[in-house]
């Protein structure tokens, strides 16, 4: 696996009365840089479970200004090496060395976070040298759907997974410029159809015309007096899902895999397990689908997501519910009163549901997950 990140947190030449376009004004998007230090922490904490294992990884990050209200995320596990700043020349050089890096067999991985935009229905990102050029302001952009969309000619990779946490918002003014993105791969063209495979994944954390939202990292929450690291929510269930959330049993293992189950799917129920989010739209779209089997790692230890909900709903609020292991050992357990869906996760093992209501009879339901149930039914009188 080899992998791509990139991280666009500032935009200097982009603000009001700078750069070449004197009204741009492109706001900084703090937590950008922060979700490219977290994936490539994923990474590197996943490089064996990855199929095939990591090989290298790109990475590119251009911190925005100073922000009291915010710290930048810290590497935790990743060991180091380059950092290079999402500029237009870094990326293209970066982006050039990626491309001609895979082997016969290996796999493609980019993740790409910033200021983004649509253009001809194409998931674009800003990079950090924006509003700096006099003959072609709008230059600094990588069209990420032109590239993805390249991958799918690329006789040595097996499969290419791309995500972009960005919004997807729509400038007319860019959208009318003369303008052309930097290239990191020669586009797909008609002579190269008859080596196009559907083996790329594309996801965007929003569709055409809508935002994607920031969040804090909870694992930063000990002082309450302290700035909140804030990493893209379409990063943070991303990781999630791919941490065993959204992990399949396979004949003999657990694997997420993005061409015979629905990844997108996925995320849209596990961003409701964050409840203090749920008040703004979360959609990230599908804008290459994979039509093969290709798992994209094998995850050592899942965590399979359940949401029970008692049949008929109005009764969910008069039962406890209980989670037990195989040896009947009490996990976990939701209070009376809960008003809606009780969502809690489990280890990839048999386990046992007691619904009780008080009445001294209490029901028993297996739980043997082959993967998420985001539908879980509990039948009541």
């Amino acid at each position: 696996m080899r992998a791509f990140v990139v991280g666009v947190a500032g935009y200097p030449t982009a603000k009001e009365g700078r750069g070449i376009i004197y009204k741009l004004g492109v706001p900084d998007v703090p937590c950008a840089a922060s979700a490219a230090r977290r994936m490539a922490d994923w990474l590197y904490v996943n490089r064996d479970a990855l199929t095939p294992k990591l090989a290298s990884i790109h990475l590119l990050v251009t911190d925005g200004e100073a922000d009291y209200l915010r710290i930048p995320y810290a590497f935790q596990d990743f060991p180091g090496g380059p950092v290079h700043p999402a500029s237009s020349d870094a990326v293209e050089r970066a982006g050039e060395d990626w491309v001609d890096s895979f082997q016969e067999g290996d796999s493609a991985f980019c993740f790409i976070s910033g200021h983004g935009a649509v253009r001809a229905n194409d998931a674009v990102v800003f990079l950090d040298d924006l509003n700096s050029d006099k003959r072609d302001p709008w230059g600094s952009h990588i069209n990420v759907t032109e590239v993805a969309r390249a991958f799918k000619a690329n006789q040595a990779v097996r499969a290419a997974y791309f995500f972009v946490d960005a919004c997807q918002e729509f400038s007319k003014d860019f959208a009318l410029s003369n303008t052309e993105s930097i290239r990191i791969i020669r586009p797909l063209e008609q002579d190269q159809l008859k080596y196009a495979r559907e083996k790329v994944l594309l996801i965007s954390a929003a569709s055409a015309g809508m935002f994607a939202y920031e969040g804090d990292w909870p694992e930063d929450r000990k002082n309450p007096l302290h700035p909140s690291v804030t990493i893209g929510r379409f990063t943070q269930v991303l990781i999630d899902a791919l941490d065993g959330a959204s992990a399949r049993f396979d004949d003999v293992k657990w694997v997420v895999d993005t061409g015979k189950w629905k990844l997108h799917t996925d995320l849209k129920y596990l961003y409701g397990r964050r409840v203090t989010w749920t008040t703004e739209p979360f959609e990230p779209v599908l804008l290459i689908d994979q039509n093969n089997y290709f798992p994209l790692l094998v995850p050592p230890n899942p965590r399979i997501p359940i949401f029970v909900l008692t049949d008929p709903e109005r009764l969910m609020s008069t039962y406890r519910f209980h989670v037990h292991d195989a040896n009947g050992i009490l996990l976990i357990s939701c209070p009376l009163n809960h008003p809606s869906t009780w969502m809690f996760d489990i280890s990839p093992s048999p386990h046992y549901l007691i619904a009780d209501n008080g009445n001294g009879q209490p029901r028993q339901y297996e739980l043997k997950p082959s993967g998420p149930i985001f539908d879980k039914r509990i039948p009541v009188p």
